[in-house]
């Protein structure tokens, strides 16, 4: 998976986001959901911090990484850091971040509260109080960021290029590091709702995030005894869907039949039965990659007694040695 995309409405709410300051002890902001689907981050020290995604930390692409997400511009419009990428993790942080002010838009590299400004714009018009999209990209040594009123389409001409207000370069970071909100070293709040992000050159989602889910009803599964079961996961694994794959699969309640069991990737139930019968009461779980759940119905796995075959249509010839063997497994 290399697309990650939160709308903070969630059950989740920030609670797979970890603090990240600049400085050690400086984490003085205080992160917090508001109006159900709003990230807030209020502090009365001037102290820059980053609110890392932890499910992103996971990826191992993340040294390319693209961020998307929704900005409300305050009334003091003074050094408001929006996101941070490849942000380290030692006591005194290195990162980049894109600032957004109502009349310019700058990417910055920082070195702890040691902040030193890139490119940036500075023919923006932006309103304060309202809300703006900015997308901010780092591959390699080259950077680009974007801004856009909430709204309105995404800009895909004009500015420096394919709609995109600032592109340069800066080859002092280049490793994989956290990615997330970021809250500028002044005393304004900050507020975000939507977040994407993509990795290994994928592009940061601006909508689409689904939790698993669950939906029809599986049916009783069929096999017989002593013959190898094709893989399940059409069967099962198609009734979940959601955007936080791969999703993990395991039995929650019941017990497979003898001889068959779950993948737990694929959510495949596979394997040869050793016994007949009906195994009922049979629950698989899928887990997302925000940890979040959906269990099917609970079913059965029916296994049947293989078929006798006629014996009467056996027939041998020029066998020749009369030591030879004849041998028949019959299953029941």
């Amino acid at each position: 998976m290399t697309t990650y995309f939160r709308d903070f409405s969630d059950a989740d709410g920030i609670s797979d986001f970890t603090e990240l300051a600049h400085v050690s002890g400086n984490n003085a902001p205080a992160w917090a959901i508001q109006n159900t689907d709003e990230v807030i981050a209020t502090s009365s020290s001037s102290h820059l911090e980053t609110l890392g995604w932890n499910d992103v930390d996971g990826d191992a692409n993340r040294a390319t990484v693209e961020v998307v997400g929704m900005y409300k511009l305050p009334a003091t419009s003074t050094t408001n850091r929006v996101f941070s990428v490849r942000v380290s993790s030692d006591s005194s942080r290195t990162a980049y971040s894109v600032r957004l002010r109502n009349a310019d838009i700058y990417v910055y590299r920082s070195s702890g509260v040691t902040a030193t400004q890139l490119a940036g714009d500075t023919t923006l018009s932006l309103t304060t109080g309202n809300w703006y999209w900015v997308r901010f990209q780092f591959s390699g040594s080259n950077y680009k960021t974007k801004v856009w009123a909430d709204g309105d389409s995404e800009p895909t001409t004009g500015g420096a290029g394919d709609g995109w207000n600032v592109i340069n370069t800066d080859s002092t970071y280049s490793t994989a590091g956290s990615v997330g909100l970021c809250k500028g070293a002044n005393t304004t709040s900050h507020v975000w709702s939507m977040f994407g992000v993509g990795t290994n050159g994928d592009t940061a989602p601006s909508s689409g995030f689904a939790a698993v889910s669950f939906s029809g009803t599986v049916p009783t599964q069929n096999g017989t005894r002593k013959t190898s079961q094709p893989a399940q996961s059409p069967t099962i694994a198609s009734y979940f869907s959601g955007t936080e794959t791969p999703f993990s699969y395991a039995v929650q309640s019941g017990t497979l039949p003898a001889g068959l069991s779950l993948n737990s990737s694929t959510g495949a139930i596979t394997g040869t039965p050793t016994v007949t019968g009906t195994q009922a009461g049979i629950v698989i779980r899928a887990t997302d990659q925000d940890a979040a759940t959906a269990d099917t119905n609970s079913f059965s796995i029916a296994i049947a007694a293989a078929t006798v075959p006629d014996l009467s249509d056996l027939t041998a010839s020029n066998l020749g040695d009369e030591t030879a063997d004849l041998s028949v497994d019959v299953y029941f």
